[in-house]
């Protein structure tokens, strides 16, 4: 959820800037609105699963270099777990 936001944001951030950048000074609030409500629905929907598979590439890095994680027994570890109690 937080790669997730954060890109989220970025890219509203980025089309706030360039909209403000063309439209000045003259800005259309109406379809400035629309575009970002647009934004905050479609970038989340579209980013899910790759935020999702990040997040759990930076829990395995995490998790599987923890010195106690390489000291566990193998059928601790196969329990479905992800090495922790």
């Amino acid at each position: 959820m937080t790669i997730n936001y954060a890109v989220t944001a970025a890219v509203w951030l980025t089309l706030l800037i360039v909209w403000l950048i063309v439209d000045l000074p003259d800005v259309h609030v109406l379809w400035l609105t629309l575009a970002s409500i647009g934004v905050a629905i479609v970038v989340p929907l579209l980013f899910w699963p790759l935020s999702k598979t990040m997040w759990a590439a930076v829990d395995y890095l995490v998790y599987r270099t923890d010195p106690e994680y390489a000291s566990r027994e193998a059928a601790d570890r196969a329990s479905g777990n992800g090495g922790r109690a």
